[in-house]
């Protein structure tokens, strides 16, 4: 399984974007048969180390691969997704938003593996001709359960760039792990990686679409997640230690993005009956509201 996402994943509208904690996903692809798997979380290989511990404690036989999704920036800035994979998880120290050329060459400095995960999908789209631009990209994503329709297209182009293919579930919750597998052969991850981009692996595939019912659970559970944090940080944001005023200014950054011109407005201003007029009402109700979500 080389495409799973634990809850160190974030998304971008919604913060936490994957439901389940690295042990949970590792046990799930254990119980599905798998031998290996890689942890690719959005930007961050936080997922992995705490992975790594588990497995090297409780599963020494399985083969865990450092792994990452990153969002890369194209000439035009617009952002596409790289999935990056290293025997050396020091070799994924990326940033997000990083231009794609400059990736590129330091995972080819680092002997990294580099597949486009997703291609030619709606959603952070690689197109053709970037694809056809980009040599050091290693493999194409031809199977993603989310897009696959487009699954013989992307196939097709990966011949015709003499690129490897792979396939990933690209999992956010456990009912989605299994769904699809890149078989490889090798016992070590040298191994492992080093057949990948040679082009010999053989892509198993359970099931076509993504089934509709995991997909539906993970968005409400998403969502209900998402609410519970918003909920925790609001409880931490207001007690009976913070004064009024200060309650005020912290909601106001907080959602700065809301309320730009008030802030600025507040900023500018020296009379501090204003911050009262806001900031007592604000606290009141926002006491009263944490009490209620926290019963």
């Amino acid at each position: 399984e080389l495409h799973l996402h634990t809850f160190y994943s974030q998304g971008d509208r919604l913060k936490w974007d994957g439901l389940c904690s690295p042990e949970d996903m590792i046990l799930e692809c254990i119980r599905k048969g798998y031998d290996g798997a890689a942890i690719t979380d959005h930007n961050t290989t936080k997922g992995f180390r705490r992975a790594q511990r588990f497995v090297e404690k409780k599963f020494p036989e399985f083969l865990l691969i450092p792994g990452i999704e990153l969002d890369v920036a194209l000439p035009s800035n617009s952002i596409v997704h790289l999935l990056l994979y290293n025997e050396d998880v020091e070799n994924l120290k990326f940033k997000r938003g990083e231009r794609i050329e400059e990736v590129l060459d330091k995972a080819r400095e680092d002997d990294t593996l580099v597949v486009a995960a997703h291609p030619l999908s709606t959603y952070n789209p690689f197109k053709r001709s970037q694809l056809r631009k980009f040599d050091k990209i290693d493999c194409l994503e031809v199977y993603n359960p989310f897009i696959f329709s487009l699954t013989p297209e992307t196939e097709k182009l990966a011949k015709e760039l003499g690129k490897g293919m792979v396939a990933g579930s690209d999992a956010h919750s456990l009912d989605m792990v299994g769904i699809a597998c890149t078989i490889v052969k090798g016992e070590s991850l040298e191994e492992i990686l080093k057949n990948l981009r040679e082009r010999e692996s053989p892509i198993l595939v359970t099931q076509g679409y993504r089934a509709v019912t995991p997909v539906l659970k993970w968005f409400k559970d998403k969502i209900s997640v998402n609410y519970e944090r918003i909920n925790e940080l609001i409880g931490k944001l207001v007690s009976g230690e913070i004064e009024p005023q200060n309650t005020s200014e912290k909601f106001v950054k907080r959602f700065h993005f809301i309320l730009n011109p008030l802030k600025e407005a507040l900023v500018r201003s020296e009379r501090i009956t204003l911050w009262k007029l806001i900031a007592y009402p604000v606290a009141l109700e926002t006491k009263i509201y944490s009490k209620i979500v926290t019963r």
